[in-house]
């Protein structure tokens, strides 16, 4: 037989904690099932009796009742394999966006439609406005130029690449044109991303760094290179490089060119006194 519901009382053991009802207590006898997983054990269910039910005053419980309790840890095990799951998968979300959130570099997930799925706080703060979820890749208002100045199509976006051909793209370089009319500048990776088993894609994660300062300082150094610190006049490197230029178009094309020299009288004493150009 089985004994009455209200002289019995569960507690459940689980991953170092107890839970039971309050105000329990052992009862006189007690039947413990351990609750397996296919790591080990996950802890175990007790099941209390209070007081003794039979004439005998035996306080052991039936075989009925032993075999309901085998039966019960089963669900149970299941239940605790998922929950434990389920957390660590909960986990492990909050560790990836905290990661997200420390990164200086900003971070977009599309789906394998091109569409906005995830992304980070310097995500957002590089492009210069909020990003919503289902956004297409082409989401940036303003105007996107090449380092030649020229305008970047969508449909060559390291994303947009990536989605179409699978693969990835490393240090691509475009601006964002500001309001203001100032550009900032961003090398862009992009990666192909595929569910376990499957070769189809299922999205890209890009990432993208602002290189705004290194573009600024990259320029500087070209127009020292070929221009005079002091006057900002255009310096001999600066003439050969164009003259190579010019030559090169007249040996491709069958063009003729004319170089024009002039000479300054006493031009000298500005070099020795300000510096040769």
């Amino acid at each position: 037989g089985f004994s009455r519901p209200d002289n019995i009382r569960v507690r459940l053991v689980c991953d170092g904690k107890i839970f039971q009802p309050p105000g329990f207590s052992p009862g006189v006898a007690s039947l413990v099932q351990e609750l397996r997983l296919p790591e080990g054990s996950a802890g175990h269910l007790e099941i209390h009796r209070m007081s003794s039910e039979t004439r005998e005053g035996e306080p052991g419980f039936s075989y009925g009742e032993q075999t309901l309790v085998q039966a019960l840890a089963k669900p149970l095990s299941r239940a605790v394999e998922r929950a434990q799951v389920l957390r660590a998968l909960s986990e492990s979300e909050d560790r990836w966006r905290t990661m997200m959130a420390a990164l200086a570099e900003g971070v977009v997930l599309f789906d394998d439609e091109g569409r906005v799925q995830a992304w980070n706080q310097s995500a957002e703060r590089l492009l210069g406005g909020e990003l919503f979820k289902g956004q297409s890749i082409g989401c940036y208002q303003g105007f996107v130029v090449r380092e030649d100045g020229t305008a970047f199509p969508t449909e060559e976006y390291p994303a947009q690449v990536t989605l179409q051909t699978g693969r990835a793209c490393d240090d691509v370089v475009l601006g964002l044109a500001r309001p203001g009319g100032e550009i900032s500048w961003l090398s862009i990776n992009s990666r192909p991303l595929f569910r376990r088993g499957d070769e189809e894609l299922s999205g890209v994660v890009v990432s993208f760094a602002d290189i705004t300062e290194r573009k600024r300082l990259e320029q500087q150094l070209q127009y020292d290179a070929f221009h005079d610190r002091l006057t900002g006049v255009a310096n001999r490197s600066l003439f050969m490089d164009r003259l190579g230029h010019v030559v090169a178009r007249a040996e491709r094309f069958g063009e003729r060119f004319a170089v024009f020299v002039m000479d300054m009288d006493n031009f000298k004493l500005i070099n020795d006194s300000f510096g040769h150009l």
